[in-house]
């Protein structure tokens, strides 16, 4: 996921980074869906503390909070407890100018669905019905 800017790596390294957005952005979704930012508004919280809570596989909440603090959303401290960075605060629940809503809107099965089928869209000829002709006697 990186930290690295897009000026920095050479074209065809930041065309593989945008290729892999979707890994981001459904990362981003999990957290978002999971409430994972209002449950550490409180403070820093390992992932074996709020997995119970949560209903949540500890090990595989740890990896995602991982990829989180990759991202800059989240930072790692002792004891691999986590904290919300302040791009992690906009995710909170009616945090001023949350994101939450729109990050599940946008990562929604509805909303990606949309895109299943965009290269067949693009590769196959539209069939456009013919109107009938009104012929004038």
């Amino acid at each position: 996921m990186g930290n690295s800017r897009p000026d920095d790596l050479p074209p065809h390294a930041r065309l593989i980074q945008m290729g892999r957005a979707h890994v981001v952005a459904r990362t981003v979704y999990a957290a978002a869906k999971l409430g994972l930012a209002d449950q550490l508004a409180a403070g820093p919280k390992s992932a074996a503390h709020l997995a119970g809570s949560m209903h949540v596989h500890a090990p595989s909440l740890h990896r995602l909070m991982r990829a989180l603090a990759s991202l800059g959303i989240l930072t790692e401290r002792p004891e691999q407890r986590f904290a919300l960075t302040e791009l992690g605060e906009a995710l909170k629940t009616g945090a001023p100018g949350s994101a939450r809503s729109s990050v599940i809107f946008s990562g929604s099965p509805s909303s990606q669905s949309g895109w299943e089928n965009v290269v067949d869209s693009i590769e196959t000829v539209p069939i456009i019905p013919r109107t009938p002709r009104c012929s004038v006697r």
